[in-house]
């Protein structure tokens, strides 16, 4: 995603603002009502470092 792909006349866009996300996740069911979840982006902008994200969940149906 780009924030400042356009921006009005006048301004310049901050090229460390087109930022590039591929995700990859995974879920188990150890038993039918829980899951547990995980998934893993890898960011990267045009200029500058942006951190990458791991994000752990688990879901319970009740």
């Amino acid at each position: 995603y780009d924030t400042q792909y356009d921006v009005p006349s006048g301004f310049i866009p901050d090229e460390s603002k087109a930022i590039q996300v591929h995700t990859v996740g995974l879920q188990f069911k150890p038993i039918p009502n829980v899951v547990l979840k995980a998934d893993y982006r890898n960011r990267s902008a045009k200029e500058g470092k942006i951190a990458d994200e791991l994000n752990l969940g688990i879901g319970y149906v009740f």
